[in-house]
């Protein structure tokens, strides 16, 4: 089966089961590390961290933190604080405006695990599957994103919308 056939079956199976579903699933998000809050807030004063996850999403053995938080301005953007003896962070993308949820599934099966930002706004309901290269967070799969989150335009500029990325 062709990767990016296989991925958006995962995804679809992903939309119609849950997160919670009996497919193959990495470790289960844990709530977020002191040390990889501290720096994001150091890192970023003005905003406020919505939800968090924790979990190695670089495949490195260190546990990563998946962050969605609202901007100084008001939007809802999602970044990864990279953990390690330095924290580093990746690009922020635009987030659902409400109900956000993060799970990670390891879908390819092979490292790293990707994470999938879920939400919501009004009626629509929305997902992206990320996966972080480097410290580059990439867009491999989503639907209706442009619906749910708070910049539509901004999230199709940034995500790739109607492209899919499986390496």
């Amino acid at each position: 089966m062709r990767p990016r056939f296989a991925l958006a079956i995962a995804a679809c199976g992903l939309l119609l089961t849950g997160c919670a579903s009996a497919q193959a699933s990495a470790p289960a998000a844990k709530p977020a590390s002191a040390k990889l809050g501290a720096f994001f807030a150091e890192k970023h004063p003005e905003c406020t961290i919505v939800t968090s996850a924790v979990g190695d999403v670089t495949d490195d053995g260190v546990e990563d933190m998946v962050v969605v938080f609202r901007d100084a301005d008001g939007s809802m953007r999602t970044l990864v604080v990279i953990g390690g003896d330095t924290p580093a962070e990746t690009n922020a993308v635009p987030a659902p405006a409400e109900d956000q949820r993060i799970s990670f599934r390891d879908i390819d099966k092979k490292g790293p695990v990707e994470f999938i930002v879920r939400g919501s706004k009004g009626s629509d309901i929305g997902f992206a599957i990320y996966r972080v290269e480097g410290t580059t967070l990439t867009d491999l799969f989503g639907d209706n994103m442009d619906r749910c989150c708070d910049s539509g335009a901004l999230w199709q500029t940034s995500a790739h919308l109607g492209t899919s990325r499986l390496g």
